[in-house]
Protein backbone atom coordinates (compact mmCIF):
# COMPACT_ATOMS: atom_id res chain seq x y z
CA UNK A 1 0.00 0.00 0.00
CA UNK A 2 1.60 3.49 -0.99
CA UNK A 3 2.17 5.88 1.83
CA UNK A 4 1.01 8.90 2.95
CA UNK A 5 4.21 10.52 1.49
CA UNK A 6 3.81 8.96 -1.95
CA UNK A 7 -0.23 9.65 -2.29
CA UNK A 8 1.13 13.27 -1.50
CA UNK A 9 3.51 13.07 -4.23
CA UNK A 10 1.50 11.15 -7.03
CA UNK A 11 -1.50 13.75 -6.39
CA UNK A 12 0.90 16.62 -7.17
CA UNK A 13 2.71 14.71 -10.15
CA UNK A 14 -1.20 14.23 -11.54
CA UNK A 15 -2.10 17.92 -10.72
CA UNK A 16 0.74 19.06 -12.90
CA UNK A 17 0.10 16.08 -15.91
CA UNK A 18 -2.99 17.15 -16.12
CA UNK A 19 -2.24 21.40 -16.12
CA UNK A 20 -0.25 20.76 -18.53
CA UNK A 21 -3.07 19.56 -21.22
CA UNK A 22 -4.93 22.69 -22.08
CA UNK A 23 -8.42 22.29 -21.77
CA UNK A 24 -9.74 25.85 -22.46
CA UNK A 25 -13.72 25.82 -22.45
CA UNK A 26 -14.93 25.71 -25.84
CA UNK A 27 -11.43 24.44 -27.93
CA UNK A 28 -10.36 21.66 -29.75
CA UNK A 29 -8.06 20.62 -26.48
CA UNK A 30 -11.24 20.73 -24.17
CA UNK A 31 -12.47 18.05 -26.95
CA UNK A 32 -8.79 16.28 -27.25
CA UNK A 33 -8.29 16.19 -23.18
CA UNK A 34 -11.31 13.47 -22.90
CA UNK A 35 -9.04 11.01 -24.61
CA UNK A 36 -6.23 11.85 -22.43
CA UNK A 37 -7.80 11.30 -18.71
CA UNK A 38 -9.00 8.18 -20.43
CA UNK A 39 -5.94 7.14 -20.70
CA UNK A 40 -4.96 8.26 -17.31
CA UNK A 41 -7.84 5.82 -16.08
CA UNK A 42 -6.45 2.88 -18.08
CA UNK A 43 -3.24 3.38 -15.91
CA UNK A 44 -4.84 3.21 -12.74
CA UNK A 45 -7.25 0.78 -13.01
CA UNK A 46 -7.53 -0.59 -16.46
CA UNK A 47 -7.52 -4.29 -15.44
CA UNK A 48 -10.93 -3.68 -13.22
CA UNK A 49 -12.39 -0.30 -13.95
CA UNK A 50 -15.23 -0.39 -16.61
CA UNK A 51 -14.31 2.27 -18.30
CA UNK A 52 -16.16 4.89 -21.42
CA UNK A 53 -16.97 8.38 -23.17
CA UNK A 54 -20.30 9.80 -23.08
CA UNK A 55 -20.92 12.48 -25.77
CA UNK A 56 -22.49 15.51 -25.10
CA UNK A 57 -25.57 15.18 -27.62
CA UNK A 58 -25.96 18.16 -30.00
CA UNK A 59 -22.79 19.98 -29.01
CA UNK A 60 -21.09 21.85 -32.05
CA UNK A 61 -17.30 21.12 -30.06
CA UNK A 62 -18.32 17.34 -30.15
CA UNK A 63 -16.77 16.70 -26.34
CA UNK A 64 -17.21 13.58 -23.85
CA UNK A 65 -17.64 12.97 -20.38
CA UNK A 66 -15.10 10.49 -19.77
CA UNK A 67 -16.66 8.01 -16.84
CA UNK A 68 -15.34 5.27 -14.77
CA UNK A 69 -16.90 2.61 -12.36
CA UNK A 70 -15.08 0.44 -9.43
CA UNK A 71 -17.85 -1.90 -8.59
CA UNK A 72 -17.79 -3.47 -5.09
CA UNK A 73 -20.50 -5.41 -3.78
CA UNK A 74 -24.40 -4.31 -3.53
CA UNK A 75 -25.84 -1.21 -5.45
CA UNK A 76 -24.92 1.72 -2.83
CA UNK A 77 -22.49 4.05 -5.11
CA UNK A 78 -20.23 6.96 -4.21
CA UNK A 79 -20.27 9.32 -7.29
CA UNK A 80 -16.91 11.68 -7.89
CA UNK A 81 -17.64 14.50 -10.20
CA UNK A 82 -15.57 17.28 -11.34
CA UNK A 83 -15.14 18.89 -14.88
CA UNK A 84 -12.05 19.50 -16.89
CA UNK A 85 -12.26 22.58 -18.53
CA UNK A 86 -10.57 26.22 -17.87
CA UNK A 87 -10.77 29.48 -18.62
CA UNK A 88 -8.72 31.11 -21.67
CA UNK A 89 -5.27 32.05 -20.49
CA UNK A 90 -4.70 35.84 -21.98
CA UNK A 91 -4.81 37.32 -18.86
CA UNK A 92 -1.32 35.58 -18.04
CA UNK A 93 0.26 38.39 -21.22
CA UNK A 94 3.62 37.96 -21.71
CA UNK A 95 3.68 35.05 -19.02
CA UNK A 96 0.91 33.11 -21.22
CA UNK A 97 3.24 30.70 -22.90
CA UNK A 98 4.30 28.85 -19.90
CA UNK A 99 0.80 29.32 -18.54
CA UNK A 100 0.24 25.91 -18.61
CA UNK A 101 3.76 24.95 -17.24
CA UNK A 102 3.49 25.33 -13.75
CA UNK A 103 7.35 24.76 -12.84
CA UNK A 104 8.63 27.06 -15.33
CA UNK A 105 6.11 29.77 -14.87
CA UNK A 106 6.99 29.64 -11.18
CA UNK A 107 10.20 30.36 -11.61
CA UNK A 108 9.47 33.04 -14.32
CA UNK A 109 7.17 34.81 -12.04
CA UNK A 110 9.31 35.03 -9.43
CA UNK A 111 11.98 37.00 -11.76
CA UNK A 112 8.58 39.29 -12.30
CA UNK A 113 7.76 39.51 -8.55
CA UNK A 114 6.89 43.15 -8.15
CA UNK A 115 4.24 42.84 -10.76
CA UNK A 116 2.30 41.20 -8.11
CA UNK A 117 0.23 41.91 -4.98
CA UNK A 118 1.86 41.52 -1.54
CA UNK A 119 0.68 37.86 -0.72
CA UNK A 120 1.11 36.57 -4.26
CA UNK A 121 4.90 37.72 -3.74
CA UNK A 122 5.14 35.49 -0.64
CA UNK A 123 3.76 32.38 -1.95
CA UNK A 124 6.23 32.62 -4.70
CA UNK A 125 9.24 32.48 -2.23
CA UNK A 126 7.92 29.34 -0.51
CA UNK A 127 9.32 26.31 -2.55
CA UNK A 128 6.86 23.29 -2.79
CA UNK A 129 4.43 24.80 -1.43
CA UNK A 130 2.32 26.50 -4.11
CA UNK A 131 1.47 25.34 -7.21
CA UNK A 132 0.92 28.14 -10.06
CA UNK A 133 -0.63 27.87 -13.49
CA UNK A 134 -4.07 28.05 -15.28
CA UNK A 135 -6.33 25.51 -13.90
CA UNK A 136 -4.52 24.32 -10.66
CA UNK A 137 -6.89 25.40 -8.62
CA UNK A 138 -9.92 25.14 -10.91
CA UNK A 139 -9.87 22.15 -10.85
CA UNK A 140 -7.47 19.98 -12.55
CA UNK A 141 -5.80 19.42 -8.52
CA UNK A 142 -8.83 18.43 -7.68
CA UNK A 143 -9.46 15.98 -10.68
CA UNK A 144 -5.82 14.75 -9.43
CA UNK A 145 -7.59 14.25 -6.03
CA UNK A 146 -9.85 11.95 -7.45
CA UNK A 147 -7.70 10.37 -9.00
CA UNK A 148 -5.46 9.61 -6.36
CA UNK A 149 -8.34 8.44 -4.17
CA UNK A 150 -9.19 5.89 -7.17
CA UNK A 151 -6.43 4.56 -7.63
CA UNK A 152 -6.00 3.56 -3.71
CA UNK A 153 -9.26 1.77 -3.59
CA UNK A 154 -8.23 0.20 -6.64
CA UNK A 155 -4.94 -0.97 -5.23
CA UNK A 156 -7.19 -2.30 -2.54
CA UNK A 157 -9.37 -3.91 -4.72
CA UNK A 158 -6.10 -5.74 -6.17
CA UNK A 159 -5.29 -6.93 -2.95
CA UNK A 160 -8.58 -8.76 -2.44
CA UNK A 161 -10.14 -6.14 0.06
CA UNK A 162 -13.63 -5.95 -0.65
CA UNK A 163 -14.99 -2.06 -1.31
CA UNK A 164 -18.60 -2.32 0.22
CA UNK A 165 -20.16 -0.50 -2.66
CA UNK A 166 -19.23 1.13 -5.63
CA UNK A 167 -17.40 4.51 -7.06
CA UNK A 168 -18.32 6.06 -10.17
CA UNK A 169 -15.84 8.29 -11.59
CA UNK A 170 -17.27 11.53 -14.17
CA UNK A 171 -15.29 14.61 -15.38
CA UNK A 172 -17.51 17.02 -17.12
CA UNK A 173 -16.51 19.51 -20.14
CA UNK A 174 -17.90 23.61 -20.13
CA UNK A 175 -18.27 24.02 -16.37
CA UNK A 176 -16.84 27.47 -17.47
CA UNK A 177 -19.91 27.75 -19.99
CA UNK A 178 -23.39 26.67 -19.39
CA UNK A 179 -22.62 23.40 -17.95
CA UNK A 180 -23.80 21.44 -21.40
CA UNK A 181 -20.96 18.47 -19.87
CA UNK A 182 -23.05 18.15 -16.94
CA UNK A 183 -26.22 17.91 -18.06
CA UNK A 184 -25.17 15.16 -20.22
CA UNK A 185 -23.29 13.88 -17.54
CA UNK A 186 -26.96 13.57 -15.51
CA UNK A 187 -28.51 11.35 -18.47
CA UNK A 188 -25.39 9.66 -17.77
CA UNK A 189 -26.02 9.16 -14.35
CA UNK A 190 -29.73 7.88 -15.10
CA UNK A 191 -28.70 5.28 -18.15
CA UNK A 192 -25.79 3.90 -15.93
CA UNK A 193 -27.52 3.45 -12.25
CA UNK A 194 -31.24 1.69 -14.48
CA UNK A 195 -28.56 -0.68 -16.60
CA UNK A 196 -26.16 -1.03 -14.08
CA UNK A 197 -27.94 -1.14 -10.87
CA UNK A 198 -26.28 1.74 -9.08
CA UNK A 199 -28.05 3.42 -6.53
CA UNK A 200 -25.93 6.88 -6.08
CA UNK A 201 -26.40 7.93 -2.29
CA UNK A 202 -24.18 11.18 -2.62
CA UNK A 203 -21.48 12.72 -4.58
CA UNK A 204 -17.81 14.46 -3.51
CA UNK A 205 -17.07 17.49 -6.29
CA UNK A 206 -13.76 18.80 -5.36
CA UNK A 207 -14.14 21.85 -6.79
CA UNK A 208 -12.16 25.36 -5.81
CA UNK A 209 -12.31 26.82 -2.71
CA UNK A 210 -10.30 29.78 -1.04
CA UNK A 211 -10.19 32.62 1.96
CA UNK A 212 -13.57 34.11 2.65
CA UNK A 213 -11.94 37.15 3.75
CA UNK A 214 -8.06 38.51 3.47
CA UNK A 215 -5.77 36.84 6.07
CA UNK A 216 -8.57 33.79 6.50
CA UNK A 217 -6.35 30.50 6.33
CA UNK A 218 -9.42 28.19 7.42
CA UNK A 219 -10.59 25.14 4.83
CA UNK A 220 -14.53 24.29 4.58
CA UNK A 221 -16.21 21.02 3.23
CA UNK A 222 -19.68 22.35 1.81
CA UNK A 223 -23.17 20.29 1.62
CA UNK A 224 -24.82 22.61 -0.57
CA UNK A 225 -24.63 24.75 -3.03
CA UNK A 226 -25.45 28.40 -4.30
CA UNK A 227 -28.31 28.68 -7.38
CA UNK A 228 -28.32 31.44 -10.14
CA UNK A 229 -30.28 33.43 -12.30
CA UNK A 230 -29.73 34.95 -14.90
CA UNK A 231 -32.46 37.99 -14.87
CA UNK A 232 -32.75 40.11 -18.09
CA UNK A 233 -34.10 43.42 -19.00
CA UNK A 234 -35.07 45.09 -22.30
CA UNK A 235 -35.25 49.13 -21.98
CA UNK A 236 -37.21 50.48 -25.21
CA UNK A 237 -36.80 54.16 -25.14
CA UNK A 238 -38.24 56.36 -27.56
CA UNK A 239 -36.22 57.31 -30.73
CA UNK A 240 -35.72 60.86 -31.83
CA UNK A 241 -33.21 63.35 -33.40
CA UNK A 242 -30.08 64.35 -30.98
CA UNK A 243 -30.70 67.76 -31.60
CA UNK A 244 -34.22 67.51 -30.08
CA UNK A 245 -33.20 65.17 -27.10
CA UNK A 246 -36.48 65.74 -25.18
CA UNK A 247 -38.50 64.46 -27.80
CA UNK A 248 -37.83 61.25 -27.56
CA UNK A 249 -36.19 58.98 -24.14
CA UNK A 250 -32.56 57.79 -24.20
CA UNK A 251 -32.54 54.20 -23.46
CA UNK A 252 -28.97 54.16 -22.17
CA UNK A 253 -29.97 56.53 -19.17
CA UNK A 254 -33.04 54.41 -18.11
CA UNK A 255 -30.33 51.31 -18.61
CA UNK A 256 -27.78 52.83 -16.56
CA UNK A 257 -30.27 54.03 -13.93
CA UNK A 258 -31.22 50.67 -13.54
CA UNK A 259 -28.15 48.66 -13.66
CA UNK A 260 -27.02 51.44 -11.08
CA UNK A 261 -30.24 50.24 -9.11
CA UNK A 262 -29.47 46.52 -9.55
CA UNK A 263 -25.59 45.88 -9.42
CA UNK A 264 -23.48 45.03 -6.56
CA UNK A 265 -26.50 46.37 -4.37
CA UNK A 266 -25.66 44.24 -0.96
CA UNK A 267 -29.49 43.98 0.48
CA UNK A 268 -30.26 42.34 -2.70
CA UNK A 269 -27.79 39.39 -1.68
CA UNK A 270 -29.94 36.67 -0.80
CA UNK A 271 -29.55 34.69 2.61
CA UNK A 272 -30.15 31.47 4.83
CA UNK A 273 -28.82 31.88 8.22
CA UNK A 274 -26.04 33.20 8.54
CA UNK A 275 -24.78 32.54 4.75
CA UNK A 276 -25.79 35.45 2.50
CA UNK A 277 -24.50 34.81 -1.45
CA UNK A 278 -22.50 37.25 -3.26
CA UNK A 279 -24.84 40.26 -3.99
CA UNK A 280 -26.17 41.00 -7.70
CA UNK A 281 -23.67 42.32 -10.29
CA UNK A 282 -23.63 43.03 -14.27
CA UNK A 283 -22.58 40.60 -16.92
CA UNK A 284 -23.81 43.03 -19.78
CA UNK A 285 -25.13 46.01 -20.80
CA UNK A 286 -25.43 47.38 -23.89
CA UNK A 287 -27.52 49.10 -26.66
CA UNK A 288 -27.89 48.07 -30.44
CA UNK A 289 -26.25 50.91 -32.38
CA UNK A 290 -23.70 49.56 -34.34
CA UNK A 291 -22.61 52.94 -36.49
CA UNK A 292 -22.67 56.88 -35.97
CA UNK A 293 -25.57 58.60 -36.37
CA UNK A 294 -27.59 61.09 -34.74
CA UNK A 295 -30.45 59.32 -33.57
CA UNK A 296 -30.26 58.16 -29.76
CA UNK A 297 -30.56 54.49 -28.75
CA UNK A 298 -34.23 53.83 -28.33
CA UNK A 299 -33.01 50.32 -26.97
CA UNK A 300 -30.90 48.54 -25.10
CA UNK A 301 -30.38 45.83 -22.69
CA UNK A 302 -28.77 44.06 -19.54
CA UNK A 303 -28.20 41.14 -17.60
CA UNK A 304 -27.10 40.70 -13.63
CA UNK A 305 -25.55 37.46 -12.31
CA UNK A 306 -28.26 36.89 -9.53
CA UNK A 307 -26.91 34.15 -7.01
CA UNK A 308 -29.68 32.22 -4.63
CA UNK A 309 -29.67 30.18 -1.53
CA UNK A 310 -33.64 30.11 -1.01
CA UNK A 311 -35.18 33.01 -3.28
CA UNK A 312 -37.31 31.50 -6.06
CA UNK A 313 -37.74 32.63 -10.02
CA UNK A 314 -40.41 34.04 -9.46
CA UNK A 315 -39.35 36.31 -6.35
CA UNK A 316 -36.71 37.23 -8.07
CA UNK A 317 -38.55 37.84 -11.40
CA UNK A 318 -40.82 40.18 -8.68
CA UNK A 319 -38.42 41.84 -7.11
CA UNK A 320 -36.33 42.83 -10.19
CA UNK A 321 -38.84 44.51 -12.29
CA UNK A 322 -40.18 46.58 -9.06
CA UNK A 323 -36.62 47.75 -8.50
CA UNK A 324 -36.31 48.21 -12.22
CA UNK A 325 -39.51 50.21 -12.54
CA UNK A 326 -39.03 52.58 -9.97
CA UNK A 327 -35.27 53.30 -11.15
CA UNK A 328 -36.49 53.52 -14.78
CA UNK A 329 -39.19 55.74 -12.81
CA UNK A 330 -36.96 58.25 -11.63
CA UNK A 331 -35.03 58.49 -14.22
CA UNK A 332 -37.88 59.64 -16.57
CA UNK A 333 -39.13 62.35 -13.37
CA UNK A 334 -35.53 63.49 -13.22
CA UNK A 335 -35.45 63.89 -17.14
CA UNK A 336 -38.85 65.50 -17.26
CA UNK A 337 -37.38 68.03 -14.60
CA UNK A 338 -34.39 69.08 -16.70
CA UNK A 339 -37.27 69.16 -19.64
CA UNK A 340 -38.75 71.75 -17.77
CA UNK A 341 -35.85 73.81 -17.01
CA UNK A 342 -34.52 73.57 -20.00
CA UNK A 343 -37.87 75.15 -21.44
CA UNK A 344 -37.91 77.83 -19.19
CA UNK A 345 -33.79 78.80 -19.96
CA UNK A 346 -35.14 78.62 -23.54
CA UNK A 347 -38.01 80.68 -23.13
CA UNK A 348 -40.37 78.22 -25.19
CA UNK A 349 -43.85 77.15 -23.68
CA UNK A 350 -44.58 75.17 -20.70
CA UNK A 351 -43.77 71.33 -21.15
CA UNK A 352 -46.17 68.85 -21.73
CA UNK A 353 -46.88 65.47 -18.99
CA UNK A 354 -43.81 62.85 -19.04
CA UNK A 355 -44.11 60.02 -21.04
CA UNK A 356 -45.51 57.03 -19.06
CA UNK A 357 -43.45 53.95 -18.23
CA UNK A 358 -45.00 50.49 -18.91
CA UNK A 359 -43.04 47.56 -17.33
CA UNK A 360 -44.11 43.79 -17.87
CA UNK A 361 -42.75 40.00 -18.10
CA UNK A 362 -41.99 38.27 -21.36
CA UNK A 363 -44.63 36.35 -21.02
CA UNK A 364 -47.13 39.38 -20.26
CA UNK A 365 -45.01 40.78 -23.68
CA UNK A 366 -45.79 37.36 -25.56
CA UNK A 367 -49.67 37.81 -24.82
CA UNK A 368 -49.67 41.75 -26.34
CA UNK A 369 -48.29 40.58 -29.16
CA UNK A 370 -50.36 37.55 -29.81
CA UNK A 371 -53.17 39.08 -29.30
CA UNK A 372 -52.04 42.18 -32.26
CA UNK A 373 -50.02 39.71 -34.84
CA UNK A 374 -51.75 36.65 -33.96
CA UNK A 375 -50.15 33.24 -32.50
CA UNK A 376 -48.95 31.44 -35.45
CA UNK A 377 -47.27 34.57 -36.98
CA UNK A 378 -45.64 35.57 -33.44
CA UNK A 379 -44.58 31.67 -33.26
CA UNK A 380 -43.22 31.83 -36.61
CA UNK A 381 -41.03 34.92 -36.59
CA UNK A 382 -39.74 33.49 -33.46
CA UNK A 383 -38.21 30.59 -34.27
CA UNK A 384 -37.43 32.02 -37.74
CA UNK A 385 -35.09 34.59 -35.99
CA UNK A 386 -33.42 32.20 -33.44
CA UNK A 387 -32.66 29.66 -35.64
CA UNK A 388 -31.10 32.11 -38.53
CA UNK A 389 -29.33 33.25 -35.14
CA UNK A 390 -28.10 30.42 -34.32
CA UNK A 391 -26.55 29.36 -37.80
CA UNK A 392 -24.74 32.53 -36.89
CA UNK A 393 -23.24 31.63 -33.80
CA UNK A 394 -24.78 33.99 -31.99
CA UNK A 395 -24.41 34.02 -28.17
CA UNK A 396 -27.37 33.14 -26.53
CA UNK A 397 -27.99 35.69 -24.72
CA UNK A 398 -27.89 38.14 -27.37
CA UNK A 399 -30.07 35.50 -29.00
CA UNK A 400 -32.17 35.70 -26.19
CA UNK A 401 -32.78 39.89 -26.12
CA UNK A 402 -33.13 39.27 -30.36
CA UNK A 403 -36.16 37.59 -29.98
CA UNK A 404 -37.52 39.95 -26.79
CA UNK A 405 -37.02 43.32 -29.57
CA UNK A 406 -38.81 41.07 -32.27
CA UNK A 407 -41.67 40.44 -29.74
CA UNK A 408 -41.74 44.14 -28.69
CA UNK A 409 -42.37 45.02 -32.80
CA UNK A 410 -44.98 42.29 -33.15
CA UNK A 411 -46.42 43.76 -30.37
CA UNK A 412 -47.28 47.15 -31.13
CA UNK A 413 -46.24 48.81 -27.91
CA UNK A 414 -44.94 52.69 -27.55
CA UNK A 415 -42.27 52.98 -24.77
CA UNK A 416 -40.64 53.66 -22.57
CA UNK A 417 -40.86 50.21 -21.25
CA UNK A 418 -38.69 47.60 -19.63
CA UNK A 419 -38.96 43.92 -20.28
CA UNK A 420 -38.27 41.45 -18.09
CA UNK A 421 -36.74 37.95 -18.97
CA UNK A 422 -35.07 35.17 -17.92
CA UNK A 423 -31.17 34.25 -20.33
CA UNK A 424 -29.74 31.39 -19.61
CA UNK A 425 -28.27 29.36 -17.62
CA UNK A 426 -30.03 28.30 -14.65
CA UNK A 427 -28.40 26.43 -11.57
CA UNK A 428 -30.72 25.20 -8.86
CA UNK A 429 -29.74 25.95 -4.67
CA UNK A 430 -29.58 22.59 -3.10
CA UNK A 431 -29.61 23.50 0.55
CA UNK A 432 -27.21 21.38 1.95
CA UNK A 433 -29.29 20.82 5.32
CA UNK A 434 -30.47 17.44 5.01
CA UNK A 435 -29.28 14.76 7.61
CA UNK A 436 -29.03 12.10 5.22
CA UNK A 437 -26.43 9.26 5.89
CA UNK A 438 -23.91 10.26 3.28
CA UNK A 439 -24.15 13.62 4.25
CA UNK A 440 -23.60 13.21 7.53
CA UNK A 441 -20.18 10.74 6.98
CA UNK A 442 -18.58 14.02 5.23
CA UNK A 443 -19.46 16.15 7.76
CA UNK A 444 -17.82 13.63 10.34
CA UNK A 445 -14.69 13.12 8.01
CA UNK A 446 -14.30 16.71 8.22
CA UNK A 447 -14.68 17.76 11.64
CA UNK A 448 -12.05 14.54 12.47
CA UNK A 449 -10.11 16.35 10.16
CA UNK A 450 -10.20 20.16 11.62
CA UNK A 451 -12.16 21.64 8.74
CA UNK A 452 -15.09 23.60 9.08
CA UNK A 453 -18.57 22.63 7.75
CA UNK A 454 -20.92 25.13 6.30
CA UNK A 455 -24.03 24.26 3.98
CA UNK A 456 -23.69 26.51 1.06
CA UNK A 457 -20.66 26.55 -1.87
CA UNK A 458 -20.53 30.32 -2.94
CA UNK A 459 -19.41 29.86 -6.06
CA UNK A 460 -21.68 28.41 -9.51
CA UNK A 461 -21.04 24.18 -9.39
CA UNK A 462 -22.14 21.36 -11.73
CA UNK A 463 -23.48 19.77 -8.70
CA UNK A 464 -26.60 22.41 -8.92
CA UNK A 465 -28.16 19.72 -11.49
CA UNK A 466 -27.99 16.58 -9.15
CA UNK A 467 -30.83 17.70 -7.21
CA UNK A 468 -33.82 19.94 -7.59
CA UNK A 469 -35.18 20.68 -4.08
CA UNK A 470 -39.26 19.92 -3.20
CA UNK A 471 -41.34 23.44 -3.45
CA UNK A 472 -39.15 25.18 -6.22
CA UNK A 473 -41.57 26.23 -8.80
CA UNK A 474 -40.07 27.18 -12.00
CA UNK A 475 -42.84 27.89 -13.52
CA UNK A 476 -41.32 32.01 -13.62
CA UNK A 477 -38.43 30.54 -15.28
CA UNK A 478 -39.56 28.71 -18.20
CA UNK A 479 -42.28 30.71 -18.93
CA UNK A 480 -40.42 33.61 -19.17
CA UNK A 481 -37.05 32.49 -21.01
CA UNK A 482 -37.01 32.83 -24.78
CA UNK A 483 -34.85 29.69 -25.43
CA UNK A 484 -36.62 27.50 -22.96
CA UNK A 485 -37.29 24.28 -24.61
CA UNK A 486 -38.79 21.23 -23.30
CA UNK A 487 -36.51 18.58 -24.91
CA UNK A 488 -33.00 19.14 -25.59
CA UNK A 489 -32.49 21.29 -29.15
CA UNK A 490 -29.68 22.97 -30.77
CA UNK A 491 -30.52 26.60 -30.72
CA UNK A 492 -32.60 26.30 -27.50
CA UNK A 493 -32.12 25.70 -23.78
CA UNK A 494 -33.25 22.80 -22.02
CA UNK A 495 -32.65 21.11 -18.71
CA UNK A 496 -33.61 17.16 -18.06
CA UNK A 497 -36.07 18.34 -15.25
CA UNK A 498 -37.30 15.01 -14.12
CA UNK A 499 -34.44 12.93 -14.53
CA UNK A 500 -32.72 15.85 -11.79
CA UNK A 501 -35.71 15.14 -10.00
CA UNK A 502 -35.27 11.46 -10.09
CA UNK A 503 -31.42 11.29 -9.40
CA UNK A 504 -31.77 14.00 -6.03
CA UNK A 505 -28.65 13.05 -5.00
CA UNK A 506 -26.62 15.02 -1.65
CA UNK A 507 -23.69 16.80 -3.63
CA UNK A 508 -20.28 17.76 -0.85
CA UNK A 509 -17.67 19.57 -1.90
CA UNK A 510 -14.28 18.62 -0.60
CA UNK A 511 -12.89 21.42 -2.03
CA UNK A 512 -8.99 21.88 -3.03
CA UNK A 513 -7.85 25.74 -1.67
CA UNK A 514 -5.70 28.25 -3.49
CA UNK A 515 -6.40 31.88 -4.97
CA UNK A 516 -6.75 33.70 -7.92
CA UNK A 517 -8.82 31.66 -10.20
CA UNK A 518 -9.74 32.70 -13.67
CA UNK A 519 -6.54 35.14 -12.97
CA UNK A 520 -2.61 35.01 -13.70
CA UNK A 521 -1.88 34.76 -9.88
CA UNK A 522 -4.06 31.25 -10.38
CA UNK A 523 -2.59 28.89 -7.55
CA UNK A 524 -3.34 25.85 -5.36
CA UNK A 525 -1.89 25.10 -2.11
CA UNK A 526 0.10 21.42 -2.17
CA UNK A 527 -0.11 20.05 1.28
CA UNK A 528 -4.05 20.80 1.71
CA UNK A 529 -4.73 19.64 -1.91
CA UNK A 530 -3.04 17.56 -2.93
CA UNK A 531 -2.58 15.54 0.87
CA UNK A 532 -5.44 16.42 3.05
CA UNK A 533 -8.31 16.68 -0.29
CA UNK A 534 -7.31 13.31 -1.44
CA UNK A 535 -7.65 11.52 1.71
CA UNK A 536 -10.44 13.24 2.73
CA UNK A 537 -12.21 12.00 -0.02
CA UNK A 538 -11.33 8.46 0.39
CA UNK A 539 -12.01 8.44 4.00
CA UNK A 540 -15.69 9.72 2.91
CA UNK A 541 -16.33 7.08 0.74
CA UNK A 542 -15.37 4.03 2.89
CA UNK A 543 -17.58 6.23 5.60
CA UNK A 544 -20.19 6.50 3.34
CA UNK A 545 -20.46 3.19 1.78
CA UNK A 546 -20.37 1.31 5.53
CA UNK A 547 -23.63 -0.83 5.74
CA UNK A 548 -26.05 1.58 7.30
Amino acid sequence: MATTETKHARALDLTKRLVRLNSRSRTPEEREFADHLCGILQEIGGDILELGLHPVPLDPWERSVPWALLRGTGPRTVLLMSHYDTVDTTDYGALRPWATEPDELHERMRALATQFDDLTRQHLEVPGEWLFGRGTADMKSGIAAHLTALEELCERTRGGEELPGNVLFICTPDEENESLGMLAGVQLLATLGQERGLEIIGAINTDYTTARYPGDEGKVVYTGTVGKLLPSIYVRGVETHAGEPYGGCDANLLAAEVLRALSMRADLADSDGEEVTPPPISLKAADFKDRYDVQIPFDAYLYVNFLTFTLSPQEVLDRVLEIAREAAQEALTHVQAQRHAWHERAGLPEVGPALPLRALSYVELLREAEEVSGAEVVRSRLESLNDSLFREQIDPRVRSVQMVRELWNLSGLRGPALVLYYSPPYYPHLSGSRRTPFLEAARRVARESGVEVRRLYPYMSDGSYLAIEQGDDLAALTENMPLWRTAPEASGYALPLDTIRALDVDVVDIGVWGYGAHKREERVHIPYSCGEVPRMVLDTILEALQPE
